[in-house]
């Protein structure tokens, strides 16, 4: 595909030279030669032929944030993530700001881990939190602790450095 100014640019592909020396096991969050980084989200994965198609449509490789659903296990979107990551980058959401209330830390952790065995080889770039400094979201030491943890959980998968 080639966009309007110029030769197709990449966001995600097979990247080289020093920033392709990322952790094992999980994609690496590249944007090549300071290319702008387009986004799009996905929260509904029911019509995903259709949704892959639209994104592959695209002048450029977009980077697409998928919402998890908290109630649903990491399995129900592999094929999505792995149908996604095939035309752009995939940007996981570990946990929406209205679902902050609905999980302790000790299960957003267990929910942080779930996901990165389950998809971490084809998510770009892990959300961590979602508008963390709502009001709605609780405490802020709970979502403070939720934070740390899911940081910990992606650092230690080799998504990350402190």
């Amino acid at each position: 595909m080639t966009g309007a100014s110029g030769p197709p640019r990449s966001v995600a592909t097979e990247p080289s030279g020093p920033a392709a020396a990322g952790p094992p096991g999980l994609a690496p969050a590249v944007v090549s030669g300071g290319t702008p980084l387009f986004g799009v989200t996905v929260d509904d994965i029911g019509h995903l032929g259709r949704t892959v198609s639209a994104l592959a449509e695209l002048p450029d490789r977009p980077a697409t944030r998928i919402y998890f659903d908290v109630r649903q296990p990491a399995r129900y979107y592999a094929t999505a993530v792995r149908r996604i990551s095939r035309v752009g980058a995939v940007i996981g959401e570990l946990l929406d700001s209205s679902d902050e209330k609905a999980i302790t830390v000790a299960g957003f952790q267990a929910r942080a881990e779930s996901y990165l065995h389950a998809l971490g080889a084809r998510v770009s770039i892990w959300e961590i939190g979602n508008e963390v400094n709502g009001s709605w979201t609780g405490p802020y030491p709970a979502v403070a602790a939720k934070l740390t943890e899911a940081y910990d959980d992606v650092a230690a998968a080799g998504g990350g450095r402190r």
